[in-house]
């Protein structure tokens, strides 16, 4: 961040508190920014838990446990930020009154203070971010080439067990859920690496500029650099909702339950579910071959219980 004189100036000193809103203007953009970063993190642990635990997922990912770390990360970032109130504030000289910060760009606590900022809520995330992506789509790689091989063993094998009428019933069911699997991972993957680009590229310019300025003599304070550079961070936070309902059937599922009762939601759901169940594990029944569907059914999971 750059100790610029200018920001909200004119707006602020014309409150009946300028000193108290000048404080609350820095404290809550921060508040906003880094709240963001870090439910962007709990996100990503849940689609990896999700995606590559599928079992784990149903007593981990619960609407109980995801309310609890909400509260955590506001809880968190409430407390982290607050001392921002203390750090700006109203500055008078010879050019007027300025809402600036309280320290130094030389001072200790200053460089201390950004660049903990900068890497607890843009380097780790990314970091996180890149390797449970990465890990997400080696998984769901890995699990679709199981399938098909998997697929041509049982069909093969099918092909001397099985009479006609269950074996047609059986390769139609193999070749729904391949379809239905390779399309769900693959928009797994596009999503996954689309949030992670928008995300690196809303806040670099941001970034670039506070590890810049607290390290160079000559100041990168250009004030349409700044709003503009505060600009990409708020629309990475409001683009996020964007693209995981253009590409996640299950978030536009959820988002329509805001406008619809509970019970219609429930009822798609749970339409939902069997569908993709049944198009999956539907087999012949036989008890020689419970155990090899079994495990195939981890790999299938991955991709029909997916947060899509």
């Amino acid at each position: 961040m750059s100790k610029r004189k200018f920001t909200l100036s004119p707006y602020i000193l014309s409150f009946i508190y300028p000193s108290h809103c000048c404080s609350l203007f820095t404290y809550l953009p921060y508040l906003a920014i880094n709240s963001s970063a870090l439910s962007i993190t709990a996100f990503t642990i849940e689609r990896f838990i999700g995606i590559c635990h599928p079992f784990w997922a149903r007593t981990i990912c619960t609407v109980k446990r995801a309310k609890l770390i909400i509260c955590i990360i506001w809880t968190f970032s409430l407390i982290y930020n607050f001392p921002w109130l203390f750090l700006s504030g109203l500055t008078v000289d010879e050019q007027g009154k300025y809402c600036d910060f309280k320290m130094g760009r030389k001072d200790l606590p200053y460089k201390v203070l950004f660049v903990g900022d900068l890497v607890g809520f843009y380097v780790i995330p990314m970091f996180l971010n890149i390797v449970i992506y990465a890990k997400i789509a080696i998984v769901l790689s890995q699990c679709g080439d199981k399938m098909k091989q998997e697929i041509k063993e049982k069909n093969g094998q099918s092909n001397t067990l099985l009479p006609a009428p269950p074996l047609s019933d059986m390769k139609e069911c193999h070749v729904t859920g391949r379809r239905n699997s390779s399309k769900g991972r693959n928009q797994v993957v596009k999503m996954l690496a689309l949030v992670v680009f928008v995300f690196a590229t809303c806040w670099l310019p941001y970034r670039a500029m506070v590890v810049h300025n607290s390290f160079r003599e000559e100041k990168w304070d250009s004030e349409a650099y700044i709003l503009f550079s505060k600009t990409m961070i708020f629309i990475n936070c409001a683009i996020n909702p964007i693209l995981y309902n253009l590409m996640s059937a299950r978030f536009r599922a959820a988002f329509r339950s805001l406008f619809h009762s509970k019970a219609t939601y429930s009822q798609q759901c749970r339409g939902f579910d069997r569908t993709t169940i049944h198009s999956t594990y539907t087999r012949p029944v036989q008890s020689d071959r419970k155990v090899t569907v079994s495990k195939s059914n981890e790999c299938s999971r991955d991709s029909t219980f997916a947060p899509l």
